[in-house]
């Protein structure tokens, strides 16, 4: 017998929101370019370095390391997809799912800098 652990709700209180890139037309040149577009929202825990993590992540570059763990899902994909928290974004690195539970699922995400929030 397997023993699972409920979601704690009161965990997940972050909104966020889950965006894909989608190609589009830019309307003044009509060259295709793509731009980002709401997929989802999602309520999230968010969790950052700590510790020793903190000195592992600054050693791999990724000092904005954040880690926004949502109920689980199978339709999000690293690479094509940002999360925006705060109107701040991050790109998904990578979509770590609890391959016990399958309740919850963590993406690892890197802080963006504004100015090349709308080309990466």
């Amino acid at each position: 017998m397997v023993m699972t652990m409920p979601v704690n709700p009161g965990k997940l209180k972050h909104k966020i929101e889950i965006q894909r890139q989608v190609l589009g037309r830019n309307p003044e040149t009509m060259k295709p370019e793509y731009n980002w577009s709401t997929f989802t929202k999602a309520w999230a825990e968010i969790m950052q370095p700590r510790d020793r993590y903190i000195i592992q992540a600054s050693a791999a570059h990724q000092e904005k390391t954040v880690w926004f763990r949502i109920r689980h899902r199978k339709d999000i994909e690293s690479g094509s997809m940002r999360v925006v928290y705060k109107g701040q974004p991050f790109k998904i690195e990578e979509v770590i799912p609890d391959l016990q539970n399958q309740e919850l699922m963590t993406l690892q995400c890197v802080g963006w800098d504004h100015e090349n929030s709308s080309s990466s």
